[in-house]
């Protein structure tokens, strides 16, 4: 039984009127677009390219190290800001183009495309924090991110193993997580998903491994070393970039009653449950896909992330008149806030 969030007329209105003033921003913005895409592919497409051939020129190991780690943190960037747009179909104005560049940005970074947009949009864009329907709360047991999630005693060192744990993060997506799925749902994916499926995991490890280990001018130790290195700084960046997006000191899990409704409404699910990083700055917002805005995001989620910084002033001026209180962090102080969360939720006593 799906749940339904508390109707509150009075923040219909609030985002009704709202919405007049960041379509406003749109349009007065809208002729800057271009420009900053263009940017941001020239810069995330060229970089990633360019250590990825240094990885077949470079003598120096250290430099061939060095050149795996840039590209595939450009690499994983480069996906971050334009498959999330593409996800949520605001790139472009084609469907098919959206889905398309999605699946390619995701299948360069080894990760299967469909399953996750799925569980995103539905599932976490729906409730986010709330437990039980947000599918992002039900990773794995080792982690108690919500106060929601079942106790175990070794919770209480998570604070010191899961940032450890973290850094294996893409291993876990790539080869554990993706096949999990794929066999939990195998009679109900269409044969070409499953073809697929196993073409791009293929294409992805040729690229990523097989090509730097037969044609780079490094050992296979150090090749290997590279790529796990690679995926090391990945997992990091990309864990606790998704994490402290909603899983810091400040953010709310709101609570499903007996009759099947979250104690909140809609519009206040996704700004209290929300942390923003940085949000009015551009190098966070050019860095990070609009991640760093995630107020903006939730409460208008098809509206592409080069807009958000000139909507959170019209945003946040509103929010403050309507008396909420949101959670805004740096990327450093987030991550340290998400550390606190993890040890609080490590004490029974916290649930």
């Amino acid at each position: 039984m799906k749940v339904n969030h508390i109707h509150n007329e009075e923040d219909q209105l609030w985002l009704n009127q709202l919405t007049k003033k960041v379509n406003e921003i749109v349009n007065i913005e809208k002729p800057k677009w271009i420009y900053y895409v263009c940017l941001k592919f020239i810069f995330y497409f060229g970089g990633s390219a360019f250590f990825y051939f240094l990885l077949f020129f470079a003598q120096s190991s250290i430099i061939f190290l060095v050149s795996y780690v840039l590209f595939g943190l450009l690499a994983f960037l480069f996906a971050l800001n334009f498959a999330h747009d593409c996800a949520h179909e605001s790139l472009f104005k084609s469907r098919f183009l959206n889905g398309s560049v999605f699946s390619f940005l995701f299948s360069m970074l080894g990760a299967d495309a469909g399953a996750w947009r799925v569980r995103h949009i539905t599932a976490h864009h729906f409730a986010p924090n709330v437990a039980g329907y947000d599918s992002d709360l039900s990773v794995t047991i080792l982690f108690r991110i919500s106060p929601d999630c079942p106790y175990r005693n070794y919770h209480k060192w998570q604070f010191i193993y899961a940032p450890i744990l973290y850094s294996t993060y893409s291993f876990f997506w790539i080869f554990l997580k993706d096949f999990t799925l794929l066999f939990r749902e195998f009679k109900s994916r269409k044969s070409i998903e499953i073809v697929v499926f196993f073409l791009t995991k293929t294409l992805y490890f040729v690229f990523s491994l097989g090509l730097p280990l037969l044609f780079s001018h490094q050992s296979i130790r150090i090749v290997i070393l590279g790529y796990l290195l690679m995926h090391l700084t990945q997992s990091l960046f990309l864990l606790f970039t998704f994490l402290i997006s909603h899983h810091v000191e400040k953010t709310h899990y709101p609570k499903v009653d007996e009759s099947k409704e979250i104690q909140a409404s809609w519009i206040q699910n996704q700004i209290l449950s929300s942390n923003d990083v940085s949000p009015f700055s551009w190098a966070a917002n050019f860095i990070f896909g609009g991640f760093n805005n995630h107020i903006a995001h939730h409460l208008f989620p098809t509206i592409h992330h080069f807009y958000y910084r000139k909507m959170n002033e019209v945003i946040y001026e509103a929010i403050k008149e309507k008396g909420i209180e949101t959670s805004r962090t740096t990327f450093i102080g987030g991550i340290i806030s998400h550390i606190r969360l993890l040890w609080y939720l490590g004490r029974r006593q916290q649930a």
